[in-house]
């Protein structure tokens, strides 16, 4: 089993466990849940082997966890994940949080007892996706007239959620450059014209006068 030690928690007064699959972006939407639950006790995350390093460096105080969740398909990865879940098994969790709609996430759901499990589960083999989980995939059908923030979406799971202002400092004018964060393919994460060209105006202005970074993978 792959595990970081992120920093000793103070005071656990429970265990919880968030299963983040997905891949970076996603991770860092997971901040407002984390920071939530460490409030309450100790925290554990399960992503992507491929994703510890940067977990580690984004959460901590937060114990990281891998699997083998991309990049492997077919027989070969039931193998993997039962031999990299076994010491997670062994611990005891008040609370697990399964944040990703993936068979993959279905059947890590089942090996936890059912009652304990938040957002994606298995009853009896059956798959149940939680109440808030299933209105936020209502939501996404109309996303051109409801705005979705992830942020605030996993972070509602907790049941005392922290205030967002808490989860990150706010933004403000400081660093050498100019920081330009990229669309992915999908069109509807893209910027539309009359947003976008005042933006480009704005990173035009600023050529000779400190570097611009292009942010994306």
């Amino acid at each position: 089993m792959q595990h970081e030690d992120a920093g000793n928690p103070s005071g656990p007064l429970a265990r919880y466990l968030v299963i983040q699959l997905a891949r970076f972006g996603d991770l860092i939407q997971t901040k407002r849940l984390l920071v939530s639950l460490m409030a309450c006790g100790e925290v554990h995350l399960l992503v992507d082997r491929s994703l510890m390093a940067l977990a580690r460096l984004a959460f901590p105080g937060v114990r990281v966890h891998g699997i083998a969740a991309h990049g492997i398909h077919g027989p070969a990865i039931l193998g993997l994940v039962r031999d990299d879940l076994q010491e997670l098994q062994a611990d005891q969790f008040h609370r697990i949080y399964n944040l990703n709609y993936s068979g993959l996430n279905f059947a890590l759901a089942g090996l936890f007892p059912v009652g304990q499990v938040r957002g994606y589960r298995l009853d009896q083999g059956q798959r149940v996706v939680d109440a808030w989980p299933a209105q936020a995939m209502r939501w996404t059908k109309v996303r051109t007239t409801r705005g979705l923030n992830l942020v605030d979406v996993w972070g509602l799971y907790a049941d005392q959620p922290v205030d967002p202002e808490r989860v990150n400092p706010a933004a403000s004018s400081r660093g050498p450059g100019l920081g330009v964060v990229m669309a992915g393919q999908n069109a509807r994460r893209s910027l539309p014209p009359r947003v976008l060209a005042p933006l480009v105006h704005a990173a035009r202005q600023r050529i000779g006068h400190g570097p611009i970074l292009l942010l994306g993978a």
